[in-house]
């Protein structure tokens, strides 16, 4: 790692102290660990001084200097690592990433780190820019068509039920016909007809949303790989959620129960 490689990638140091111009091939071997690391191999112990030998980089015993934030390199759905950063000065590599922090449009800056790159040897390419941000959306790819894929499934299977209840409630409606006609020719307002319907509705409703929270905390735990900055049984989710049923619900019998009040008394009773 070069020097204010944490700094610009915004990873917060822990303890200890960040890598110096100091640390060259000269100076003694040192590392910065992850919070995973210490977790794993070092619990209960100071991490700063410790002494570490890898299977690469030369055979002397490297000292911890610092400690990290964990940092989560290959997706947001996959855990942190233990991991290892060491000073390009104590080991250089052939191939390196260049991380540029800038308030500007980073793309626009490409063509001067280009040329900085070129002055600095001609002959070293510089290929595949991309900002973090494209990296992130990359990463973020599988995920995205997944919840995608949900929504589409979620929204014809909403569609599918409320036109299921609106039917059932049209078929009871008509089914009861005859009753309705009694009720307003004993006295029953509009809007008594119109809340008899809701209610019956409303009751099958709260039935299957029940079941479908009771459903949806069971298998909750298989979207956890999915989800970004809150839980699998985030309350305020399966709330919205449960209201945004009850409303299409209603939307739903609100039809067949406006038909209901408009049923005459003496057609019902004729039709008997």
């Amino acid at each position: 790692m070069g020097l204010d490689y944490f700094r610009t990638l915004g990873i917060p140091h822990v303890a200890g102290r960040d890598f110096a111009a100091s640390d060259d091939r000269t100076a003694p071997p040192v590392v910065v660990v992850n919070e995973a690391f210490v977790r794993r191999y070092l619990e209960g112990r100071s991490p700063l001084g410790q002494q570490l030998k890898l299977g690469w980089g030369g055979n002397a015993a490297k000292e911890i200097v610092g400690v990290v934030r964990d940092v989560k390199h290959a997706s947001l759905g996959t855990a942190p690592e233990p991991e290892v950063y060491v000073p390009h000065a104590q080991f250089p590599l052939n191939a390196l990433t260049v991380f540029l922090r800038t308030s500007k449009d980073p793309m626009s800056l490409l063509p001067t780190v280009r040329a900085e790159v070129r002055a600095l040897d001609a002959g070293v390419p510089l290929a595949g820019a991309k900002t973090v941000e494209g990296f992130i959306d990359d990463s973020l790819v599988p995920q995205r068509f997944v919840t995608l894929l949900l929504g589409v499934f979620a929204a014809v299977a909403l569609v599918l039920t409320l036109l299921g209840l609106s039917s059932v409630m049209a078929y009871t409606v008509a089914q009861r016909t005859h009753e309705f006609g009694v009720r307003t020719a004993l006295g029953a307002q509009a809007s008594d007809v119109l809340w008899l319907v809701l209610a019956q509705g409303v009751r099958r409703t709260c039935v299957g949303v029940g079941l479908g929270l009771a459903g949806a905390l069971v298998l909750a735990h298989l979207l956890e790989r999915w989800l970004y900055g809150i839980t699998a049984t985030d309350p305020w989710t399966f709330v919205g959620v449960s209201l945004l049923l009850m409303t299409a619900a209603l939307l739903a019998c609100y039809v067949p129960a406006r038909r209901a009040t408009r049923v005459s008394p003496l057609v019902a009773l004729r039709a008997e």
